[in-house]
């Protein structure tokens, strides 16, 4: 929007001048971006400070909206800003759009008591957190004082890119093991961090229009230090460029860009504070333990890949009885519970269930379902009435023939979608679970796209794992590894361009290369298994010792500490050759 700023923070990496993009260009910027595949889209107001450009700002967002419902889309608001140009008509303005408000903490005693108030009874209002060499061992200190002023949103933001002087990252490590402690003891405490991840630190992969109209590959562009790269990063102009699928591949890798720009030293600092962010947050998810109690094998749908049971296995199923005694014994150490199958909800019980779940204090509740029963939108309602705080969908493929083919479930494709839509509807977040299979694999992207449109919060691509009737039909549903990682990477990345959390699950880094951040046992809580005939498992220990599987050339890879591995029963059939060591 504009290079303007009434600020003049140290760490800001915009070029201060008094450049501002034109409201034509903004109009015409919207509009290409509208007009992108996909149905979900989000479009962020970057500056300076946006509010500078008030007028423009708000000629946009009206555009937007009237588009967007045009097109049959739906287009989300991001509005970082010091917040110091922040006035009751803006926020009413905010408000009235339901734009996802962003303020700064470097500025925030800046901004009086009543504008906080109100900017906070706004649902997604975020505070980030400028974590400086300086201000590191008072940053716990600083959260409890924006928590006392209402804020529970926050984005933390290390000060990359500059060099940090000996021992202050030592000290940021420890730091955030306070806050840990302070995060556990305040639960309506959120890290927006947890939605943002990226190759490179700070940057991301979104499309990005400046103030001239020129369209970059990526954020960087704003950044002053790699204006000399503008050329590198360039992808056209928006008052020349037709559609979306004329824009030209980016030149060069951002990460290529970024060590050319900065000395190694620096670099060095740079990932080194990456490192230790996603360290804690991933420990923070960790921290939540979780109870997974099965409650049966019993299910409306006969999976060609389900792991859970054979095809003519006697079913079973626990007694109401039995899952509560469950419920009971994992409380004292597990603040959050999975009601996972086969099928949870064909269960008679499983309100109550949930409801007593509730009672016993749980925070997390979480049914796993193949969403069928909850296309009935009465259900759903029942069930966040009783407690359920979230829930986990399966989803297969991106249209009836596929999914349902997988599912040996004629209209399960349209009642899991229903039930996505259901549940959104009714305010609670949606995650799903795709796994690939050699039928899906090459549709990967399309079920990405599919997911990004109906708004989910979050999907995961989880690589078969041949147990039960995946057992069974190995050569039909297990596909080589190396043959995936194509279109399971494109798939990845339609989520994250679109802001959606994306996971994969058991796929070494290796091959995930630059998407290894976004591999699901990074962050896997802990969780106590309850399995059918009475044993309580660790599933870190199952997972790691029993379930999956290292190479004889693992060692050499530098990921070996942090990489899992692959299923065991993989390399029994294909053999070690598609996994080199890094």
């Amino acid at each position: 929007m504009t290079h303007r700023c009434r600020e003049d923070c140290f760490f800001c990496f915009v070029d201060k001048d008094n450049l501002s993009i034109s409201a034509s260009n903004a109009l015409k910027a919207a509009d290409f971006f509208l007009k992108a595949p996909g149905t979900e889209k989000t479009i962020k107001f970057f500056g300076g400070d946006p509010l500078l450009e008030f007028n423009t700002l708000k000629q946009t967002v009206n555009f937007c909206e009237k588009k967007a419902r045009e097109l049959d889309k739906r287009v989300n608001f991001i509005l970082p800003t010091p917040g110091t140009v922040l006035d009751k008509n803006a926020l009413d303005f905010i408000r009235r759009h339901d734009i996802q408000l962003v303020l700064n903490s470097s500025q925030i005693r800046a901004i009086s008591k009543p504008l906080i108030k109100k900017a906070l009874a706004f649902p997604f209002t975020t505070l980030t957190v400028n974590i400086t060499p300086a201000s590191v061992r008072h940053l716990t200190a600083s959260l409890k004082e924006y928590c006392s002023l209402g804020f529970s949103r926050f984005n933390l933001l290390p000060i990359y890119y500059i060099k940090w002087p000996a021992g202050r990252i030592q000290a940021l490590e420890r730091e955030f093991k306070r806050v840990r402690v302070f995060y556990q003891k305040h639960p309506e405490v959120y890290f927006k961090n947890f939605e943002l991840s990226g190759e490179v630190p700070l940057f991301n992969s979104c499309l990005t229009c400046d103030v001239s109209g020129e369209l970059f590959a990526g954020n960087a562009v704003l950044f002053k230090s790699l204006a000399v790269f503008r050329d590198d990063l360039l992808l056209g102009d928006i008052r020349k460029i037709g559609s979306h699928d004329k824009l030209p591949e980016q030149a060069k890798p951002l990460q290529e860009i970024v060590e050319k720009a900065f000395p190694a030293g620096v670099l060095r600092d740079t990932f080194r504070l990456d490192r230790v962010l996603n360290s804690f947050l991933g420990s923070l998810h960790r921290a939540v333990k979780m109870a997974d109690i099965k409650l049966g094998n019993s299910c409306n749908n006969s999976c060609k890949f389900c792991v859970r049971k054979k095809k003519g296995e006697a079913i079973l199923n626990k007694t109401g009885a039995q899952v509560i005694k469950n419920l009971i014994e994992a409380r004292p150490e597990c603040q959050g519970v999975v009601f996972t199958g086969g099928e949870p909800s064909i269960r008679k019980d499983l309100l109550e269930l949930v409801s007593y779940a509730s009672r016993l204090g749980y925070e997390r509740i979480q049914v796993q379902s193949n969403g069928r029963m909850f296309s009935y939108k009465d259900l759903c309602q029942r069930a966040v009435e009783a407690g359920v705080t979230e829930f986990e969908l399966a989803i297969h493929g991106h249209i009836p023939q596929l999914h349902d083919y997988l599912t040996s479930a004629e209209g399960s494709f349209y009642q899991v979608v229903n039930a996505i839509k259901n549940i959104k509807s009714l305010g609670l977040p949606v995650f799903t679970n795709t796994v690939i299979n050699k039928s899906n694999y090459r549709h990967l992207a399309q079920i990405a796209q599919l997911l990004v449109g109906l708004g989910v919060d979050q999907f995961q691509f989880a690589f078969a794992h041949a147990l039960g009737q995946a057992a069974e039909n190995f050569d039909s549903v297990v596909p080589r590894m190396s043959m995936v990682i194509p279109y399971a990477k494109k798939g990845l990345q339609i989520g994250i361009n679109a802001g959606v959390r994306v996971m994969t699950e058991a796929i070494p880094y290796c091959l995930l290369g630059e998407y290894r951040k976004y591999a699901a046992e990074n962050i896997i809580p802990s969780t106590r298994i309850f399995e059918l005939f009475g044993k309580v498992m660790d599933f870190d220990k199952v997972r790691l010792k029993m379930a999956k599987a290292k190479g004889p050339d693992c060692r050499k890879c530098k990921f070996y500490a942090g990489c899992e591995g692959i299923w065991g029963e993989y390399p029994q059939k294909f053999g070690w050759e598609e996994f080199k060591p890094v």
